[in-house]
């Protein structure tokens, strides 16, 4: 009887979360307008399309990242549709719903006793418009890419059996994490640390061969990974015009990075308090599992904490960065990384309470509840994709303007600095935007 109702219950969350999905993108896709946004007028440039094609502009930095996928995708997009913005917001919307699927196959893999239905119930939060600003922007494509990327990685890196093959997988996810995002570089780096901690600790639970094995696979791994840590680094320089970091003993780190956390959880108070309690809730399984087993025997229970760990790097790392220049951590782009938070906290739990299933259930319950909590308004964010759409609008109005007029061409809407040579190369590239707007001029 309770297998038949956890059944429809399965069916009943996964219809849902399709309907939620596709709805969204039905949203998303009545507000669209295509017409570049911020930083993608610095990629759609006639020195790189499509003479420029180089390996030297495929790599070369984009503020402090290496965005080579994202801009594999512009060259691709710019060549089918002239680069239909529209086109490209539908790549980083199917990466989003890519990254769901994955999380779901993860948690059947690394943790299986969680039914199916608790891990939708999960994702099911993660489909309000709280990241609405990467849904509604192509070029942010690029964050998708390094989570799913990152999260590839940690499937294959820590999955068993630890062959070759699977491990060479695993290290090739890194490198595609790595160099989609500067998060992904950072993620990457603390999978690998976990990595070495992982095969360290199995090396000395074996003998003979198979601790040789465990030896040569951790030098194969940890040093293909790091020779591209180290090209990654190759002609890099910082960037002038950002502010000072802030150090991990300062006051506003904390402040920025526990609200990252609880905004990961989908509360848009700002409190260092909620966002200790969201943090406690993350690291309580953890430390407790590790305190009254010592480090996980498991390869699953690894590819959860390392994951895990990740992203809490890579929230510290968005803190130690922007603490000193955005007066708050609930910006919408960070959304996407922060809520990783969320199905690998319940994952965490999960595992804690493995061999106690009846306050597992309870754990969870409460956990959703919790996230529900965060998230329940987030569900009438929907018309801030309207906004955008008129805020975009006002641009293209502006951009017909100057094709009509000339001047400096400045639409604060769709770029911070005068776009009158942007609007040139648009034009020399014969660029879908352009089209569109000659057609009704």
């Amino acid at each position: 009887m309770m297998r038949t109702i956890f059944t429809w219950l399965t069916r009943l969350l996964l219809t849902l979360c399709i309907a939620i999905y596709i709805g969204h993108l039905g949203i998303i896709l009545r507000n669209a307008v295509n017409v570049p946004f911020w930083d993608e007028w610095g990629i759609l440039s006639p020195d790189a399309l499509p003479a420029g094609f180089t390996f030297k502009w495929i790599f070369a930095q984009a503020n402090e990242h290496r965005i080579v996928l994202t801009k594999l995708q512009t060259w691709a997009l710019f060549y089918l549709s002239g680069h239909n913005e529209i086109l490209s917001l539908l790549v980083a919307y199917a990466l989003w719903g890519v990254l769901l699927v994955c999380i779901v196959l993860f948690a059947r893999r690394m943790a299986p006793d969680v039914p199916v239905w608790v891990v939708l119930a999960f994702i099911l939060l993660l489909l309000t418009p709280i990241n609405w600003e990467n849904n509604s922007w192509g070029f942010e494509s690029c964050y998708r890419f390094a989570l799913v990327f990152a999260l590839l990685a940690a499937y294959f890196l820590f999955g068993e059996p630890q062959k070759g093959s699977r491990l060479a997988l695993g290290a090739l996810m890194c490198v595609l994490a790595m160099y989609s995002f500067f998060a992904g570089l950072l993620a990457v780096c603390i999978l690998v640390v976990m990595f070495a901690c992982f095969k360290i600790a199995r090396a000395l639970n074996s003998t003979g061969p198979e601790r040789t094995r465990e030896h040569v696979q951790l030098i194969a791994v940890v040093s293909s990974v790091v020779i591209f840590v180290a090209l990654y680094f190759v002609d890099y320089h910082s960037v002038s015009y950002h502010p000072r970091f802030a150090r991990p003993t300062e006051a506003s780190f904390w402040s920025f990075f526990t609200n990252l956390v609880s905004w990961g959880f989908g509360f848009e108070t700002n409190s260092v308090i909620l966002g200790a309690l969201c943090l406690l809730l993350v690291l309580a399984p953890v430390a407790a599992t590790i305190w009254r087993e010592g480090l996980p025997r498991s390869g699953s229970s690894w590819a959860v904490y390392a994951f895990l760990f990740a992203w809490l790097g890579v929230l510290a790392s968005i803190a130690m960065g922007r603490a000193n220049y955005s007066p708050s951590a609930k910006i919408s782009r960070y959304a996407d990384f922060a809520m990783m938070l969320v199905p690998f906290t319940a994952l965490a739990w999960a595992i804690f309470l493995r061999e106690r299933p009846r306050l597992k259930k309870y754990a969870l319950a409460g956990l959703w509840v919790f996230c529900c909590l965060g998230f329940s308004y987030k569900w009438l964010w929907f018309p801030v994709y309207k906004v955008q759409r008129e805020s975009r609008l006002e641009g293209v109005e502006c951009i017909k303007s100057y094709y009509k007029q000339g001047g400096p061409g400045v639409c604060p809407t769709l770029y911070a600095a005068p776009m009158g040579q942007l609007l040139d190369d648009g034009k020399k590239l014969d660029l879908s935007f352009y089209k569109e707007i000659q057609g009704q001029l």
